[in-house]
């Protein structure tokens, strides 16, 4: 039984993909969205309201969400640097 569990817990999780995220302050709704899918794993706050979160979820469920609210281009790669970028906000 605990073999078969493994197995299914295995296959529920293969689709899973982390998406490190930078919303401006003015992505409110988005925000509340990620939270109500419950996909929110980390989040940090910087001091000018950005919200630098890691959120959790398939893939499948990542295209659906960025065909209805254009999260992908609030991705960011690596750590918080690209973060004012990806906001408009960059010198």
């Amino acid at each position: 039984m605990d073999q078969l569990l493994g197995a299914i817990d295995e296959i529920l999780h293969r689709d899973i993909h982390r998406y490190p995220l930078c919303l401006p302050p003015g992505a409110g709704r988005l925000h509340a969205r990620l939270y109500q899918l419950g996909n929110v794993q980390e989040e940090a706050t910087t001091a000018e309201g950005h919200w630098l979160m890691q959120v959790e979820m398939r893939h499948s469920d990542w295209q659906i969400l960025d065909s209805t609210e254009r999260v992908s281009r609030y991705r960011v790669e690596g750590e918080t640097a690209p973060c004012l970028a990806v906001a408009g906000e960059a010198p």
